[in-house]
């Protein structure tokens, strides 16, 4: 359901990205979900050929050129930097929760979407090793710049496999 509402801002910044195609794909997914899987309970987009998608307005700056910034955390929210902390009042403004006029259910309905984001970081919390601070920061910059390059990378230079070729 959380993740259902977050697709309308996916959706305004793959287009703002210059990706047309795949922000009417997110469109599409929305409508799909919302109507057919009873407002985003059930992901029948999915199955239906419409994959899930990650944008936000920090990863639309950064594809514009600005640079991301010093990594800092935020109390309660989590890692970020600054283009990414930035990009996340235009991205309130996309959440379909900020719209619900009654405060308390409003309230609630916040509250229960950081239960649910809570929950799922909880899984990842057995990965850290070492040094946790470390771990957080650089686990969340490669994610930051894996999801900014839609998973294109560079060469490597230092990752040259001939000369594995002999094990």
């Amino acid at each position: 359901f959380f993740d259902n509402l977050q697709v309308p801002g996916t959706a305004m910044n793959q287009l703002l990205q210059g990706k047309p195609g795949r922000g009417l794909g997110d469109a599409a997914r929305f409508a799909v979900n919302s109507t057919f899987g009873v407002l985003g309970v059930f992901d029948v987009a999915t199955r239906s050929g419409l994959p899930q998608h990650e944008e936000d307005f920090g990863q639309t700056l950064a594809v514009w050129g600005f640079p991301q910034g010093p990594y800092f955390m935020i109390p309660i929210r989590g890692p970020s930097t600054v283009t990414h902390a930035g990009g996340m009042f235009v991205d309130a403004v996309t959440n379909p929760i900020r719209y619900i006029r009654n405060v308390r259910v409003r309230n609630v309905t916040y509250g229960l979407y950081f239960l649910d984001l809570r929950k799922r970081l909880l899984t990842s919390e057995v990965l850290i090793s070492g040094d946790e601070y470390l771990f957080i920061r650089d686990a969340f910059l490669q994610r930051r710049d894996f999801l900014i390059r839609d998973g294109q990378f560079e060469d490597d230079p230092f990752m040259d496999f001939d000369d594995f070729e002999d094990f």
